[in-house]
């Protein structure tokens, strides 16, 4: 299994879709109590600026098993979307520490 195959199986996921194509994908880890992450939201080139980021972000905000639990996610351009729906820069990032992605010969 490779390691988008194994990040959807231990992910809940949501998707967008224009007729049969999925025009937008977002991944999230959580425990459903405390913590929620969002992996990636992606939106095809195609469909940028349609709408389409909102159309992931405001159902998995709002859904039920997850509302509980404070959020975390990494972006490189939409923090104006984000901050939309109350993200915030974390400043403080002495609190926070991050171990990056190492390979393992798990996902060749």
């Amino acid at each position: 299994m490779g390691q988008v195959e194994h990040t959807i199986e231990n992910s809940i996921c949501f998707s967008a879709y224009v007729g049969d194509q999925c025009v937008g994908f977002a991944p999230i880890v959580s425990d459903e109590a405390v913590f929620g992450d969002v992996l990636d939201l992606s939106v095809l080139e195609k469909f940028s600026g349609r709408g389409v980021g909102r159309s992931l972000g405001e159902p998995l905000l709002s859904h039920r098993e997850l509302r509980p639990v404070t959020w975390l996610l990494g972006t490189i351009d939409a923090h104006g979307l984000c901050e939309k729906y109350g993200f915030a820069v974390v400043r403080d990032s002495s609190r926070y520490m991050r171990k990056p992605f190492a390979r393992s010969r798990r996902w060749n």
